[in-house]
């Protein structure tokens, strides 16, 4: 591949291992603020539990392909009846307009990075799903690395989305020391309490 070359474009293709087609088409970048009505920047489909095949072909904004790969994910099956902390969200955001704009963008792109500099703010978006319908209480709490509590986070207004709640968290850095810190996920309901951690580090 091009050393200066950058992905754009990921064709992508989802299908069972028996063959059915649940997801075939190109999704553009997901940067903020740069969001293509071309293209969307997420790929939404339905499934059952079990095993899904991913394609990808990674494509430049002018079509030329840098590279092409293939992966399996296993979609977990919902046992028994307590609530389910579906994988959390982490947005960042450099200022408050960044904010403004994660906030009310439900279809916005998490990013995948664990380490964030003080001078970031980040939004944690967290999705539950209750087997039962039973209205689920979402909870979450700052612990450094040797499970001292830190803060406890205040829940924003939720979003209701696809039938999914969904939870959002405010968490300014700046205030923080460097280091290394957890954030305790609690979903309750009627019928249980589920918990979920997030590892993340502070840099200077």
């Amino acid at each position: 591949s091009k050393p200066n070359a950058r992905p754009d474009v990921v064709a992508l293709k989802v299908t069972t291992p028996a063959g059915a087609l649940l997801f075939e088409g190109e999704v553009g970048s997901a940067r903020l603020g740069t969001g293509s009505s071309v293209r969307p920047s997420s790929a939404v489909f339905q499934t059952t539990p079990g095993r899904l095949q991913f394609d990808l072909t990674i494509l430049q904004a002018d079509g030329t392909r840098l590279d092409v790969g293939a992966m399996d994910f296993d979609v977990p099956g919902v046992r028994g009846a307590n609530p389910v902390i579906l994988p959390p969200q982490v947005f960042r955001a450099q200022s408050a307009r960044e904010f403004r704009d994660l906030i009310a963008d439900v279809n916005a792109a998490p990013v995948p990075d664990r380490e964030f500099r003080r001078t970031e703010r980040l939004l944690l978006r967290v999705p539950t799903f209750e087997p039962g319908g039973n209205a689920v209480q979402v909870s979450a709490k700052l612990v450094n690395r040797v499970g001292t509590l830190v803060l406890d986070l205040t829940p924003m207004p939720p979003h209701e989305e696809a039938g999914q709640k969904l939870t959002q968290f405010d968490l300014p850095l700046a205030r923080f020391a460097p280091g290394e810190y957890l954030i305790e996920v609690a979903a309750q309901s009627d019928a249980g309490t589920a918990r979920e951690l997030i590892r993340f580090r502070i840099t200077g």
